[in-house]
């Protein structure tokens, strides 16, 4: 993924969304606030619930996600 995917998943009308890594961690951005991502597209900074806040080097998120009805997640 690169940053500008990142911030399709994140615009608006915002739907909250979830951040995978290469390192099978996994964040939950629940609202527009608890994350931002640098103006250069290389760090992106993520306020979640379970683990606090996390410092990600965007080459290292291999998707994004959206929960779907029913709870499974859709891929984007």
């Amino acid at each position: 993924m690169n940053a500008d995917q990142i911030r399709s998943m994140a615009s608006l009308p915002f739907q909250p969304f979830q951040v995978h890594t290469a390192s099978g961690e996994s964040y939950s951005i629940a609202h527009p606030e608890l994350y931002w991502l640098d103006p250069d597209g290389e760090v992106l900074l993520v306020k979640d619930r379970k683990a606090g806040v996390v410092l990600i080097d965007v080459a290292a998120v291999t998707e994004c996600v959206r929960p779907q009805k029913g709870g499974k997640p859709k891929a984007t």
